[in-house]
This record gives C-alpha cells, structure tokens and sequence, in this order.
C-alpha cells in the first residue's frame, strides 16, 4: 500500500518549526482529513519501502520539500483537479498523468476518484518529458498493479 500526503507532512512537522520556514497555514489532522477531496499515496514496494519519499528527498532542497508538500496538500483539498496543474496523458492504456509543480513533476495514477497513487517526481529541466521518467512511471504502476490484483 501507500502512506498518505498528510503523514508525510507530519513527518517534517518539528523540522519545519526547527527552521522556522514559513508554511501555509497548518491545520490540524481532523480539518484536514474533513476538507480533503482526494488522497494522495506515496508509491513504495514491498521489498524496498518508501522508494517515492526517498527519490523526493534526494531530488529537491528542504525548501523545495515544503513547497512540494503543501502543493499536495493543496492539491488534496480541491474540489477539482485540471490543466495546467493536472496533465492528464490521453494515449495512455492506463489513466495516468503528471501534476504539475512548479518545476517539478510528479507522475500519478488515479486509483478511483479519492485515491491518487504518486508513482514517481522528477526536476522539470527540458520542454518534452524524459522518456526514462515515462518508462519508471509505468513500470513503478505496472508491479504496483500486479502486486495488488
């Protein structure tokens, strides 16, 4: 399975206060899971954990981080979802698509329309998207699919 959005930003909660960088306004848990439209899961896989997270860390600066995670947040909370900030592929034989975030992407999987998989996120540094980070989509969504039928 996945973790949700909202754990991940627990997870940062006391750095957060550490650095003292500014974040939208928090809520609490219950406001947050009262509001939310939609859940957002971090990919892992059964043999080596939370492989999204780690790509995530490795990929962005902690400001970034925080930009990126209220992103989610935001993103989770609205009613609809579409383009610019939603880039849905249509020759794909599966529903996939990318949100879009500033400079960054991040390859999702509509599960149904509350539960949203997030395969994999990359840096935005070329017009077209790099074939490696279509293919490590699929594939992360191809044994995740596997895996759960």
């Amino acid at each position: 399975m996945g973790c949700s959005c909202f754990s991940f930003l627990v997870t940062f909660k006391n750095r957060i206060e550490e650095t003292g960088v500014m974040v939208k306004k928090r809520i609490t848990k219950k406001e947050f899971s009262d509001k939310r439209k939609r859940k957002l899961i971090a990919y892992q896989e059964s043999h080596s954990g939370q492989v999204f997270r780690r790509e995530l860390q490795e990929l962005v600066t902690y400001n970034e981080l925080i930009y990126i995670i209220n992103k989610i947040r935001d993103i989770s909370m609205k009613e609809h979802v579409r383009y610019p900030e939603y880039d849905q592929f249509k020759d794909m034989p599966v529903d996939i698509g990318r949100l879009r975030l500033g400079d960054f992407r991040i390859f999702v999987h509509r599960l149904d329309n509350e539960n949203w998989l997030m395969l994999s996120i990359y840096r935005k540094t070329t017009k077209k998207t790099p074939n490696i980070e279509t293919n490590k989509a699929l594939s992360r969504l191809k044994k995740y699919l596997e895996r759960d039928n």
